[in-house]
């Protein structure tokens, strides 16, 4: 059995014919879209009214159906403007400040946000219903969809409505103002109107100025605007009331607010706007002011306001990427707190200079050195308060970091003593103020020294003083760590490289094999008979500072037990290094000796001059007397040293002698008598030689380390042109001045005028030739 198949014809829909047939479409469709906004939708036929908006459509008349829908809505919109929104906006328009901030703002833009819910609703079904129009029409015509339509439609009826539209921008941008005064808003309301006015198209009466949407073209002037105005008045009114670190916290406060609510009810793309705006009006129109009122940067600096300070330089980073204002202020807070230090210590000074009324004692140079240590001191603290500042408010950046090395480079180098203080506080550390501190502790005291090192812009001088204090420290054996002086070079070595540390290195090494010879020296000598016990001290004259290697050899007579022990060591030395030449030091010398008061004996440790001054009474009869001339005389001890060391014997804290006349000098015609009466505390006695140890400069010896200095300069600066010349063969004169001064600026700054006279040097001496024909330009003459 086949199955038959019926065959069937779709037919199209029946034509409409005419104006009649689409009025009839219409007076459905309209009166549908009038119980849709009537809420009646529920009593409606969709697939009817589809049906006949299909119809339409087909018979070519999708042009005026879409024109009657769209001017059906615009009547619709009229009268819910007129009936619902308009009576909730009497009292806005022009209300000022206040408007919208009471119950009826709220009540308006509640009818507004409930008037554009009921319409996308409404359109929404519209939409459906015309969804043939939407698919067949609007895309061939290039017009917007029913709903896009109905959309416009409302923007331009509802909310361009002058007296809404008044209402609405006054509405919304007072209700933010009474926010940012303290009071609570209804933000979820607010939040429902900005996003329609986001949605709405910016198209229409309003030119959009390249906006994307009403909120863009519309509100956002205005809010931006006012937000302006709003911040320029709290600026104005609270700058003369607050504190700096007050204003500060309220800008960084209102920059947070206004951040949260560009999270909240105002749309993202406004934050950064916002945020500009108080950035322009609250930061960087008062930059200057917040930094120099009294409570300002310089205060909070003196004051270790970390958390105000880190705030400032967030919020100032905002409008100057550099920072340069606060850098400023950072640098001239420093370099003043740095003077400040330089002149409490050149007070101090002065005063001991006044009092000692050209004197020169121990107690003096004792306050000199004090002020000296206090000064670095002072200054290591200072470092050590910006570090935490640096670290704490300004989050370890790099350029604040120059700018802070800068201002103590800058204060560091008007105080001409710098190099020697810094040495002499290593000097002190490394001599007594070491003990009982930790590992960690020592490595803190280093750190902070070389830092300051770092600062000095003439290292030569501190080389000089540090080689000075080094070798007084190795060879009075005052150095308590050899792990922390061999760690300080170290560092020293790492800043500046293998030639700065070199002798330093060799001192150490002169020390360790002086040590060794000793040994030899002992064991040779064991079975023999000795008056005294020596240890002497080899030392390559090329590796210690002139204090040490004198150029010229020190005269003197010594007694006869300690010259045989001398020349046997010398002989011991000299037979196993053939050609070697020992120059003896008697200046850098210590010694023990016994000495019998008439109350006590005690064991006296005296420099090596002083004990062939003390041998000399042995002779003298009781009550008898030297006088200075017999002394010198007798020992062949230069006239300073042996006027310094009767000092220390004669006027010091232990007198071990006394004098005639009395007094604090020691003069060619003053006599001296052994003290029999003499007594202390202490059976073992440390007799100090005044300026032998490590003390600071007076005028006079600072004249002369600088001449010397002076004269080593000139040889390096000569050194650098040699090379310089020896590489490059022809070179302008400000070209080699250049290289010369950037060769050299590690270790000390040359004047160009030293540099031009070390060239005429090299000149006269054949090193160097001027260029014929033009004699700014110099040759080099193998």
């Amino acid at each position: 059995m086949s199955a038959s198949r019926l065959k069937g014809k779709i037919k199209p829909p029946r034509k409409i014919n005419g104006a009649s047939n689409f009025d009839e479409a219409w007076e459905l469709l309209s009166s549908a879209i009038h119980e849709v906004h009537r809420r009646n939708a529920s009593v409606l036929s969709y697939e009817q009214l589809y049906r006949n908006a299909y119809n339409l459509v087909l018979s070519k008349n999708a042009e005026r159906l879409y024109n009657s829908v769209k001017e059906l809505v615009k009547k619709q919109l009229q009268d819910v403007t007129e009936t619902h929104i308009l009576p909730t906006a009497t009292g806005l328009r022009g209300a000022g400040g206040q408007a919208g901030v009471d119950g009826q703002g709220l009540r308006f833009l509640k009818a507004l946000k409930d008037s554009w819910e009921d319409h996308t609703l409404c359109m929404g079904m519209v939409g459906d219903i015309m969804l043939y129009l939407d698919r067949v029409y609007t895309k061939t015509a290039n017009v917007p969809q029913i709903y896009d339509a109905g959309c416009h439609i409302f923007r331009d009826v509802v909310i361009r409505n002058n007296q809404v539209h008044s209402s609405l921008i006054s509405t919304i941008v007072n209700l933010v103002r009474a926010e940012r005064d303290g009071d609570v808003i209804d933000r979820s309301l607010v939040k429902s109107i900005i996003d329609m006015l986001g949605t709405l198209e910016a198209g229409g009466a309003i030119p959009a100025n390249g906006a994307g949407n009403v909120y863009e073209s519309d509100l956002e002037p205005k809010l931006l605007e006012k937000t302006r105005t709003y911040y320029i008045n709290e600026a104005r009114t609270l700058l003369p009331t607050y504190s700096a670190p007050q204003y500060l916290a309220l800008v960084d406060r209102r920059l947070r607010e206004e951040n949260e609510r560009c999270t909240t009810y105002i749309p993202a793309s406004s934050a950064s706007k916002l945020t500009r705006v108080v950035d322009g009006t609250m930061i960087e129109a008062h930059m200057k002011a917040v930094i120099e009122v009294g409570t300002g940067i310089s205060w909070m600096l003196e004051h270790d306001k970390i958390e105000d300070l880190g705030r400032a330089w967030r919020l100032f980073q905002r409008v100057d990427t550099d920072v340069n204002a606060l850098k400023t202020a950072v640098s001239e807070h420093v370099i003043a707190a740095g003077k400040e230090i330089n002149n409490a210590v050149a007070a101090g000074v002065n005063s001991v200079e006044e009092g000692a009324e050209g004197e020169s004692t121990v107690k003096e140079k004792v306050s000199a050195t004090s002020l000296a240590l206090k000064w670095v001191e002072d200054v290591v603290r200072l470092k050590g308060k910006y570090d935490t500042i640096w670290h704490g408010a300004f989050g370890s950046e790099d350029t604040m970091e120059k700018t802070i090395s800068q201002s103590f480079e800058h204060f560091i180098a008007l105080h001409p003593q710098a190099p020697e203080y810094i040495s002499l506080f290593i000097d002190d550390n490394l001599k007594r103020g070491l003990k009982g501190k930790t590992e960690t502790e020592v490595e803190t005291v280093l750190d902070r020294t070389i830092t300051l090192f770092r600062y000095l812009k003439d290292k030569d001088v501190f080389e000089k003083y540090y080689k000075g204090h080094l070798a007084k420290r190795l060879l009075w054996g005052r150095t308590v760590s050899d792990d922390a002086e061999r760690g300080m070079i170290a560092k020293m070595k790492m800043e500046m490289g293998y030639n700065f540390t070199n002798k330093l290195e060799g001192m150490f090494k002169d020390m360790r094999l002086s040590a060794e010879v000793v040994d030899e020296y002992k064991k040779h000598m064991e079975g023999q008979e000795r008056a005294i016990e020596m240890t002497p001290q080899i030392l390559t004259s090329t590796h210690w500072p002139p204090v040490v290697a004198r150029e010229t050899q020190d005269t003197c007579i010594y007694p006869p037990e300690v010259e045989k022990a001398r020349l046997s060591f010398q002989a011991f030395y000299l037979s196993r290094h053939n050609g070697r030449k020992l120059a003896w030091c008697p200046h850098l010398g210590t010694a023990d000796i016994r000495a019998v008061f008439t109350n006590k004996r005690h064991e006296l440790n005296v420099s090596t001059y002083a004990m062939v001054i003390l041998l000399q009474f042995n002779n003298v009869p009781q009550s008898g007397s030297l006088s200075f001339q017999d002394i010198q005389q007798a020992t062949s001890i230069s006239a300073g040293e042996l006027v310094r060391n009767l000092q220390s014997l004669a006027c010091a804290k232990y007198k071990i002698l006394t004098k005639e006349p009395k007094g604090r000098n020691v003069s060619p015609t003053d006599r001296f008598f052994f003290n029999e009466s003499f007594s202390a505390p202490m059976t073992r006695i440390k007799v100090p030689t005044i300026a032998a140890s490590n003390k600071v400069e007076n005028d006079a010896e600072r004249r002369e380390t600088m001449k010397k200095l002076d004269d080593e300069r000139k040889h390096e600066v000569e050194a650098a042109i040699v090379r310089i010349m020896k590489s490059r063969k022809t070179m302008d004169h400000n070209n080699l001045v250049a290289e010369v001064t950037k060769q050299l600026s590690t270790r000390f700054s040359p004047s160009p005028n030293m540099i031009k006279q070390r060239i005429e040097g090299l000149i006269e001496r054949d090193y160097l030739e001027r260029k014929e024909g033009d004699h700014r330009v110099y040759n080099y003459l193998a």
